[in-house]
């Protein structure tokens, strides 16, 4: 008899085996549960190894990328986090980036959770991958501190608005995103913040300049929007794909 499914009446019990929500699990596991649990785990990265897995860089004022233990109220699975701290210059930045060598496969995810606020940098998410059928593109998430939006970036370089975020002086919200592009029609298939799901198969995705098939390479950045700009804290990186 298959496990978890109902034995016919053959004994007083109706299941052999509880069945169990898999986004308790991860909570079990991880302390957190994925925004929406879909798509193949290809990998997942709560720092508790430091930065091993990521190369790190910065420009201008920003500092580079260093593993924090202070912030625990403030990330989603202690005791380590990233700390993003692009500095007060309006445009620089900081940031980790993740290569290797994928394969071929049809759709990404990038999920990620970190604190938000108004003194949180602008935060900005991008997956660069050539499939092996030579197809390179770019998706990006990113947050514009100017305008309060959450956009996307689209083929020619445009952007999008795609959710609005009420601010708080206050509140240090952890949030989580997730975006999923699709690399057969060259288009967006959907994002989350936090629960609000959007639609964005109507959005061509950038093209890249990705040469190497089967290369891709995943960035969280964190840039300055100036004078009172602090430092973001990453709390965990999550990479799927066979996303629906």
């Amino acid at each position: 008899m298959p496990r978890g499914t109902p034995d016919g009446n053959a004994t007083k019990y109706g299941f052999a085996v509880k069945e169990v929500d898999p986004a308790a699990i991860y909570q079990y596991i991880w302390g957190f549960s994925p925004t929406d649990g879909a798509g193949r785990l290809v990998y997942l990265d709560t720092f508790n190894c430091g930065l091993a897995g990521w190369g790190q860089a910065a420009t201008g004022a920003g500092v580079v990328p260093e593993i924090t233990t202070i912030d625990n109220g403030r990330i989603y699975s202690p005791p380590n986090a990233v700390k993003l701290n692009p500095g007060v210059v309006s445009g620089d930045l900081t940031w980790i980036y993740r290569t290797y060598f994928l394969g071929q496969s049809a759709r990404i995810g990038f999920e990620a959770g970190f604190d938000f606020s108004d003194a949180t940098p602008e935060w900005f998410f991008r997956i660069d991958y050539n499939n092996l059928n030579a197809v390179a593109y770019v998706p990006v998430l990113k947050f514009n501190h100017s305008t309060g939006w959450w956009q996307i970036q689209v083929l020619g370089g445009g952007w999008i608005d795609i959710f609005e975020m009420n601010i708080s002086t206050v509140n240090i919200r952890l949030m989580q995103i997730k975006f999923v592009g699709d690399w057969i029609t060259g288009k967006y298939v959907r994002a989350l913040i936090g629960d609000n799901l959007i639609d964005l198969s109507a959005y061509q995705m950038p093209l890249s300049v990705n040469s190497i098939e089967g290369f891709v390479a995943y960035v969280a950045r964190a840039v300055s929007f100036g004078a009172g700009t602090g430092y973001g804290i990453l709390g965990y990186v999550l990479i799927t794909k066979d996303e629906p």
